[in-house]
């Protein structure tokens, strides 16, 4: 189910910050500017995916440096959310 979750992220990343997947295979997310607002509606739109809630914006701040990064971190959060 993991790889289910990481694509799900990615696709919704991409959709919601305008960015295509390429592009994030290939730099770095601290390259990226992103609006309070862009962050904002990833998470909602990660909520809304897997139907969770999530608030912890400090902590999930810490984890978007690398794509892989804040992909291991979210996954995470996802599947522990969805038990």
């Amino acid at each position: 189910m993991s790889q289910e979750v990481r694509d799900t992220i990615i696709d919704v990343f991409c959709e919601c910050c305008g960015v295509d997947e390429r592009w994030l295979e290939e730099n770095i997310l601290e390259e990226l500017v992103l609006e309070s607002v862009d962050v904002l509606e990833f998470v909602l739109g990660v909520e809304d995916e897997f139907g969770i809630e999530y608030d912890d914006f400090a902590e999930l701040s810490l984890h978007m440096k690398t794509l892989e990064d804040m992909l291991n971190f979210l996954t995470e959060v996802v599947e522990q959310r969805r038990k």
